[in-house]
């Protein structure tokens, strides 16, 4: 009994330890939406990916922004065809910044667009 304890308590002990990792936010563009952001997280280089609908009549930015001083800031982006998957991409900066996805339809004031989309931390 001692040593199924012990065992459990060293695997909480590690995963807590990586749970940083496992951080992750989600954003839905929908097609009423002129953009949709993500929830903020707060990192050193994040990854993100997602998809699109077939049915979309254009295509849509996924792009990752980071938050300095002055506000939002464009870093990695990526132009995705309608029903087409974003690859994985990392983005990165020199030090942590809290970072979101937007997904954002293709054209000035557009809507009518639904896309998926997942950023979460590589290094904190």
């Amino acid at each position: 009994m001692k040593k199924l304890l012990t065992g459990c308590l060293t695997l909480i002990m590690v995963l807590s330890m990586f749970t940083p990792c496992f951080a992750a936010k989600k954003v839905t563009l929908t097609t009423d939406q002129y953009w949709n952001n993500s929830d903020a997280l707060t990192a050193k280089e994040v990854a993100f990916n997602g998809n699109t609908s077939k049915n979309n009549p254009r295509d849509v930015w996924f792009i990752a922004e980071y938050k300095n001083s002055t506000g939002w800031h464009y870093n990695t982006k990526k132009k995705i065809a309608a029903g087409k998957q974003c690859p994985t991409l990392n983005s990165d900066v020199l030090s942590r910044r809290k970072w979101r996805l937007q997904l954002n339809p293709y054209g000035t004031d557009t809507t009518g667009c639904i896309a998926h989309g997942k950023i979460w931390i590589v290094t904190e």
